[in-house]
């Protein structure tokens, strides 16, 4: 009777286990693609502002700004896979 109790004990454990894992990945998985998209789309909103040039203290920190969020968005939507 004690080897069934612990059976059914260790099988709940790893239901609960699979079941948070099941929440991580739904969260996860649009995080992942909106990183992967930012960081496609960023590299465009760099291209004005060199080509305007960084001759202003405002575009300079916008540029490194948008910098910061691009490396940021890379981090994040790296592991992303389309289906």
């Amino acid at each position: 009777m004690n080897e069934q109790g612990s059976t059914v004990a260790a099988s709940t454990a790893e239901d609960d286990h699979t079941t948070t894992g099941t929440e991580t990945a739904g969260f996860s998985t649009p995080l992942r693609f909106a990183g992967f998209w930012a960081a496609i789309a960023l590299p465009f909103l760099h291209t004005p502002l060199l080509i305007t040039g960084l001759d202003t203290n405002a575009k300079l920190v916008a540029y490194v700004v948008l910098l910061g969020l691009n490396v940021a968005a890379l981090v994040v939507g790296h592991s992303y896979r389309p289906t």
